[in-house]
């Protein structure tokens, strides 16, 4: 289980792998990060090349201390990471970073801000669709209704690419970014890759939250912890 912890920002941070690296941020209302300490950097006037070689060149050229290897490791990460199925979502957010994000040095590292519907698009594919379910799609969250954050409500966490999940004290909390492990991908709850929202890492591997069978793609709905006020379940 997770830590709680309390995120007040307004910035959809996307990273680029490892927790205390990030390097693509979106701010959800258009604004600047509130993440701390961001100062302007460039805009998206230059000409960069595609892919994370584009997106560490910009980023590198934020003078905020960054190198290319470590960059491109980590874009490449998450490249790697990244399902089949949601590779164009990231190729568009990727694209649109770096032809009109606008790069600063936030907390002495580069980051991008823009592109928030890309963004948001790659979240929504990572989670498995747009129902009114979690990430197996479709179903009802009305089992989760009266918690601090609901995991079948892309809506109930702020900013996004935050994730609702079970923390130590057996009841759901929203997680501050990144959280980037898809269901049916790897994950750590301790130390991370944590799971996408939507879905919560059991066995080292992430899966989707549900309240009843409509809610999974695949696999049963199972209840996996009954010892906080509400039962939890998950597709299994």
């Amino acid at each position: 289980m997770r830590l709680a912890m309390t995120f007040l920002g307004a910035v959809l941070l996307i990273a680029a792998c490892e927790t205390k690296k990030k390097y693509v941020v979106v701010d959800d209302d258009g604004g600047t990060s509130s993440s701390g300490g961001g100062s302007a950097g460039t805009g998206g006037s230059k000409s960069y090349g595609e892919g994370c070689q584009g997106l560490c060149a910009k980023v590198v050229d934020a003078g905020c201390g960054d190198t290319t290897a470590s960059c491109m490791s980590e874009c490449n990460g998450l490249t790697g990471m990244t399902p089949a199925g949601c590779s164009d979502e990231l190729d568009a957010l990727i694209s649109c970073q770096i032809a009109s994000g606008t790069a600063q040095c936030v907390d002495g590292k580069g980051k991008l801000q823009g592109c928030d519907a890309e963004g948001t698009a790659w979240f929504t594919c990572l989670q498995g669709g747009t129902g009114g379910g979690g990430a197996g799609g479709g179903g009802t969250s009305d089992c989760y209704a009266t918690a601090e954050c609901n995991p079948l409500d892309p809506t109930t966490c702020s900013p996004s690419g935050s994730a609702c999940d079970v923390a130590q004290d057996d009841q759901l909390h929203c997680f501050p970014p990144p959280n980037t492990a898809p269901v049916g991908g790897a994950c750590d709850a301790s130390a991370g890759p944590y799971c996408a929202f939507g879905a919560t890492c059991l066995g080292g591997t992430c899966a989707a939250f549900c309240c009843d069978q409509s809610d999974c793609a695949s696999g049963t709905c199972q209840a996996f912890n009954s010892d906080g006020p509400l039962p939890l379940r998950a597709c299994f």
